[in-house]
């Protein structure tokens, strides 16, 4: 007997069930919360209203936590009990995996659905400074560094965010690749109670964050836009492209480019890949900052001149539309327009040129 995927409406949110169906008692019923909602709701996308095999059940069972129900009603109140169930603030495991919810606001008592991008800090202290007044007064939950931090000094500098803003960082693939000094970055983000979520040499991790009784599911990896690129994941090989195929993240965040790249979610990749940029180059330095509620990625810039960060354009997910801020985009343009000139071979801006072949926001 087949089984299928079924979805109800529990507290406002869209939550994800699986039902096999029995002639004589009616069926089973399998509820489930945690990562299990993010897997159920991806397998849903891919199969529509298909029914799967027991092989394909055994597969999620291996993969999620499933409660078993005897009716549709028992598997509500099921969906609603785990649903309510709080998520731990931080768990670590060994897949490289970290898992936060929201904090409240200190002050407004608010939830922050807005986490900050950063990567390729490369030692370049000022704008880091000023990157983090931003990802404060942002009011972000937490800020995400893709990689090639550099010093344990430049680490320490997060220090400066406000109280319940944790950093989240993975190594990149100059120096923070190499042993002596990862240890020290690793020693650096013990101090100021930052957490790697990838292992030495390796570059990559997940972050599971819990908003609005569901999770968000965001992969990390610093040199990750190559196709055939192979970097091993806890403890197998995974390309990273079928890591978004796979249709497993909402959103993977990368860096190495030191400039700001993005793919907007489209049906066949739902994935969102975003790259905020860095602060390498001496022309143009950008930062992300990522609203889940509002399905926004703000891209912020800043010059070698000009140390405090302005926003310039956002990419407003759900239409895949992108708008220039109208105050600063025409500088965001300009300088982007001046890095290109300066180096024909740049990649492209919103798209990559290669073999994964993104499509051009304009043509959208």
């Amino acid at each position: 007997m087949n089984y299928l995927i079924g979805s109800s409406n529990i507290n406002g949110s869209r939550m994800y069930y699986i039902y096999h169906p029995f002639p004589r008692n009616g069926g089973e019923y399998f509820a489930t919360n945690d990562e299990g909602q993010v897997y159920l709701k991806n397998l849903s996308r891919q199969l529509g209203n298909k029914a799967f095999d027991k092989a394909v059940f055994s597969d999620i069972c291996e993969k999620t936590r499933l409660v078993k129900a005897t009716s549709v009603e028992e598997c509500g109140a099921l969906l609603l009990e785990l649903s309510r169930q709080p998520a731990p603030v931080l768990r670590m495991s060994p897949g490289n995996l970290a898992v936060l919810d929201f904090d409240r606001d200190p002050v407004f008592g608010i939830l922050r659905p807005r986490i900050g991008v950063i990567t390729d800090t490369h030692d370049d202290i000022d704008h880091t400074k000023s990157a983090i007044e931003l990802f404060n007064s942002q009011h972000c939950c937490c800020v995400i560094h893709c990689g090639d931090i550099i010093s344990p000094s430049t680490l320490e500098l997060f220090s400066g965010l406000q109280p319940g803003i944790k950093l989240y960082w993975i190594n990149g693939i100059s120096h923070d690749n190499q042993g002596d000094n990862f240890l020290r970055l690793k020693e650096s983000s013990s101090k100021i109670g930052a957490i790697c979520v990838s292992g030495e040499g390796l570059g990559i991790g997940e972050l599971l964050i819990d908003y609005n009784h569901s999770r968000i599911r965001i992969g990390l990896c610093h040199d990750s836009y190559q196709k055939d690129e192979v970097i091993g994941l806890d403890g197998a090989h995974t390309c990273i492209w079928s890591w978004c195929e796979s249709r497993s993240l909402d959103y993977l965040l990368f860096g190495h480019l030191h400039h700001f790249n993005i793919k907007m979610p489209s049906f066949e990749i739902p994935t969102v890949v975003f790259n905020s940029g860095g602060l390498y180059s001496d022309i143009l330095k950008t930062i992300g900052v990522i609203d889940f509620n509002n399905r926004v990625i703000e891209v912020y810039f800043a010059t070698e001149e000009s140390r405090s960060f302005k926003k310039g354009m956002s990419f407003i997910l759900g239409s895949r539309e992108k708008r220039n801020d109208e105050v600063n985009g025409r500088k965001l343009l300009e300088l982007m327009g001046r890095e290109k000139a300066r180096n024909p071979g740049l990649w492209d801006y919103y798209h990559t040129r290669d073999t994964q072949a993104w499509t051009l926001i304009e043509e959208m």
